[in-house]
C-alpha cells in the first residue's frame, strides 16, 4: 500500500526540489492532483465516478517513478541519521564505531525495491529509531 501513502503536496515539493519545474511540473501535478475512478458494478451507473483523495493511482505507469522520487528523500534521511547502519563485504565486521578507512563496507540503512522497504541494523534501538523516521 505504498502508492496510497504518498502525500501529494509533499510530492509536489519534492519534484520542485529536484528541479522538475515548469510545464513538466504542471503536467505531473495535474496527473495526480485529481484522480477519479469508475466503479464497475451492475447496481451503479457506468458514469458514476469516485474521487481518490490521497496517494498515487495504482496501475499508473507514472506511479512507480513518482514514488521513487518521493521516497528518495527518506533514503537520504536514513543515510544521514544512521551512518553506522552498514553492511560489510568482509568476513568479520569490526566495531562500527571504530571503522578504519581500509574497512570494506557499504553504507546501507535499508533496501528499497519498487514499493517495499527493508530496514537493516545490528542494533534493535537503532532499528526502532529508523522505524520512527519512516
Amino acid at each position: 500500500m505504498a502508492y496510497p501513502s504518498v502525500h501529494r503536496d509533499g510530492l509536489s515539493s519534492t519534484l520542485l526540489k529536484n528541479d522538475i519545474r515548469g510545464n513538466m511540473w504542471y503536467h505531473l501535478r495535474a496527473r495526480f492532483d485529481k484522480i477519479k475512478l469508475r466503479i464497475l458494478h451492475p447496481g451503479i451507473s457506468a458514469r458514476h465516478t469516485v474521487d481518490i483523495l490521497r496517494g498515487l493511482p495504482e496501475g499508473s505507469r507514472l506511479s512507480p517513478t513518482l514514488f521513487g522520487i518521493f521516497v528518495a528523500d527518506l533514503v537520504h534521511e536514513l543515510r544521514a541519521k544512521f551512518p553506522h547502519a552498514i553492511i560489510y563485504l568482509g568476513r568479520h565486521p569490526p566495531n562500527p564505531y571504530t571503522l578504519s578507512p581500509s574497512t570494506t563496507h557499504i553504507s546501507i540503512g535499508g533496501l528499497l525495491y519498487v514499493h517495499d522497504l527493508a530496514l537493516m541494523s545490528t542494533c534493535s534501538r537503532e532499528l526502532q529509531a529508523m522505524l520512527h523516521v519512516c
